[in-house]
């Protein structure tokens, strides 16, 4: 407890900070799927929603099965195949979280009730990321869900494109960057301010 509101809020998240994000976000709405300590911790709270949501390559879905993104993309020079299942392996310590599609470690398959109750959300992805599909499939589902935001597909760049500053000068990675900041600046501008837990709201749409 801070012992203050912040108004409004953003959650941004890069990569597998994406994943650690939405995991935040959800697991108060999906205690039935959360470990122990965090129900002991979370289960006398309400769940909480920031006003915003800002997914940059993030890392949706841990499942090992195969999607045509991951298939062509599978020597890619940031994020192979081998290492993308190396990480995954770590990540949920090669349990059976992957074969069960357990929305905690891949917010793709968090049910409709709990995506229902996202804020705003925009996702960047690069056109040659082996996770571009997971982006893509977690954008088709919240916006059937009544989720505003947008998805920002850049053609020619990788996974965390956004990562290295040597390539800030690239124009598509500028253009994702001040798409970025457009949607940041539209969540702190909107009035009145909705607060934590409040919904503000940034322009929607879709690319």
């Amino acid at each position: 407890d801070l012992g203050f509101r912040a108004s409004p809020l953003a959650v941004v998240g890069l990569s597998a900070g994406g994943n650690l994000a939405m995991a935040a976000l959800l697991a108060p709405l999906l205690l039935h799927h959360a470990p122990p300590p965090v129900v002991e911790a979370l289960g006398g709270c309400d769940p909480v929603m920031p006003d915003a949501i800002l997914l940059l390559c993030p890392v949706l879905n841990i499942c090992r099965s195969p999607s045509p993104s991951r298939v062509v993309f599978a020597s890619d020079v940031l994020l192979p195949q081998p290492l993308l299942k190396a990480f995954a392996t770590a990540y949920d310590n090669d349990s059976d979280h992957w074969m069960v599609r357990d929305p905690i470690f891949s917010p793709v398959f968090a049910p409709d009730e709990a995506l229902r109750q996202l804020p705003p959300t925009t996702i960047l992805c690069g056109g040659l990321d082996p996770l571009l599909d997971d982006s893509v499939d977690f954008n088709t589902r919240i916006r059937r869900m009544g989720v505003p935001g947008e998805l920002h597909i850049y053609r020619s760049l990788p996974h965390t494109f956004v990562s290295f500053p040597h390539w800030h000068i690239l124009p598509e990675v500028e253009s994702a960057l001040a798409k970025s900041v457009q949607f940041l600046r539209a969540v702190c501008s909107a009035a009145p301010a909705a607060g934590v837990g409040g919904s503000a709201t940034p322009p929607g749409g879709s690319d």
